[in-house]
């Protein structure tokens, strides 16, 4: 099943229950998951440091309204932690 048509599927108002079945690999047998459905929050904003204290950033979406927000205590925390330069991305 794509992702998408799964999605449509498992979607439903927040606090009631949805099973999902799920194969993997080479095993034959179904296992099934009963999960409660919730909110589902989605960082804006990843950030980490690479070699010679180059800041990273990506920016996974600006859907989320404090995307912004996220950018900016980004940069912050990498500048507090000694970053010389930085390296962007946004999801294409």
């Amino acid at each position: 099943m794509a992702l998408e048509q799964a999605v449509s599927k498992i979607r439903g108002p927040k606090g009631t229950k949805v099973t999902i079945g799920i194969i993997r690999g080479k095993e034959s047998k179904e296992r099934s998951y009963p999960l409660v459905r919730d909110d589902i929050i989605v960082k804006s904003v990843e950030s980490k440091m690479l070699e010679n204290k180059i800041g990273y950033i990506k920016l996974n979406t600006f859907e989320n309204i404090k995307a912004g927000i996220e950018m900016r205590k980004a940069i912050k925390d990498l500048k507090e932690k000694g970053m010389n330069g930085l390296h962007t991305r946004c999801k294409e």
